[in-house]
């Protein structure tokens, strides 16, 4: 409906949905969220609006954007969800759209890697949370 009314540019002109735009295809019903912390995190991720340090310097000159739990690189979405080492469990793949669960060419979804995705997220938001 929405691509009806506005004729599916809006989202062409939002950098911030690069990824969606380039891996969400249809207009569906996902089964990857239930309603969680690790969910919610996981929409932002999809959508590139993950609240981390790196994003919030977007908004503000000078703000540190090294990561809280590691220190080592900055704290992108990126980052944290396939390569600071501070947060449990491990990754589950080294594809950050697999770990957010857009799936292969053929559509497939690993919800393993996406349910590890969630896991980490839930881990790291409360931890830099309460940092600050």
């Amino acid at each position: 409906m929405w691509r009806i009314r506005t004729g599916g540019n809006e989202c062409k002109q939002k950098s911030a949905l690069t990824m969606y735009r380039e891996r969400k295809c249809n207009i569906e019903k996902e089964d990857i969220y239930d309603n969680s912390r690790g969910s919610s995190l996981l929409f932002e991720a999809r959508t590139g609006m993950l609240r981390t340090k790196s994003h919030w310097a977007k908004f503000s000159t000078g703000s540190d954007t090294a990561c809280t739990l590691c220190t080592g690189a900055a704290e992108t979405a990126e980052h944290v969800i396939l390569h600071c080492a501070g947060i449990t469990p491990q990754p589950a793949t080294q594809e950050m759209r697999e770990a957010v669960g857009f799936g292969d060419d053929q559509g497939r979804k690993n919800n393993s890697a996406v349910q590890c995705t969630k896991d980490r997220l839930s881990y790291w938001w409360p931890t830099t949370r309460s940092q600050k």
